[in-house]
């Protein structure tokens, strides 16, 4: 999954703003070269593990329960319907 990006600058003057600009617009072949490099994401499912405070705690979704995220006995609990959960992890 990827996001799009948008570009901001910031710069004492509006005449360094435009350098800055000018800066950053130069610098969009290298970084989308660095952003090509990245492995694609993918949302967050139930019954996966993830890297999370140097664990790997197994997804788990519970629709009965309140839509809440709980890190909690190796598990990271995300309840609520079910499309919402790569959102709430």
């Amino acid at each position: 999954m990827r996001t799009a990006l948008r570009p901001a600058a910031l710069a004492p003057s509006s005449a360094a703003s435009a350098a800055a600009i000018d800066w950053a617009v130069g610098q969009r072949p290298w970084v989308e070269a660095e952003l090509a490099k990245l492995p694609v994401g993918n949302p967050f499912e139930p019954g996966e593990h993830i890297p999370l405070e140097g664990v790997e705690p197994l997804i788990v979704w519970n629709a009965a329960l309140p839509r809440t995220v709980r890190l909690e006995h190796g598990a990271l609990t995300s309840d609520g319907p079910r499309e919402g959960v790569a959102r709430r992890v």
